[in-house]
């Protein structure tokens, strides 16, 4: 599974690629119930330097409240993103740490799930 940091996917694509193990003592310091979480991989450059070309993200899908500041999937008119939101008065916008992408208002966009730890290659 995968998710644009950029233009945006087409879809979710809920392939089954292999086991990520976390310790279970981790996840529940963190409240994650493993069922309600996937590991994906993220494509593309806007959320540069916080999420690199090609890390891994773990997403919490039981967290699907719009929060302020923090990084999360979401289902917008481009397609699955991961972006930080951000309010500002009473809109919310979709935002990319990247200073080479504009930051989006937010229009329609469902959140999938917060993005709670992440791991890229040295």
């Amino acid at each position: 599974m995968a998710t644009a940091a950029g233009d945006g996917s087409g879809s979710l694509d809920e392939r089954f690629a292999g086991v990520v193990w976390f310790r279970r003592d981790w996840l529940d310091r963190r409240d994650i119930d493993p069922a309600r979480a996937a590991v994906i991989q993220v494509r593309g450059e806007s959320m540069e330097p916080a999420l690199p070309r090609g890390c891994s993200i773990l997403v919490d899908r039981s967290r699907t409240r719009w929060l302020h500041g923090h990084v999360h999937v979401l289902h917008s008119s481009d397609g699955i993103v991961v972006k930080r939101l951000k309010r500002a008065g009473d809109e919310w916008q979709l935002v990319s740490d990247h200073p080479a992408w504009r930051s989006i208002p937010q229009e329609d966009a469902v959140v999938l799930g917060e993005v709670r730890w992440i791991a890229r290659s040295l």
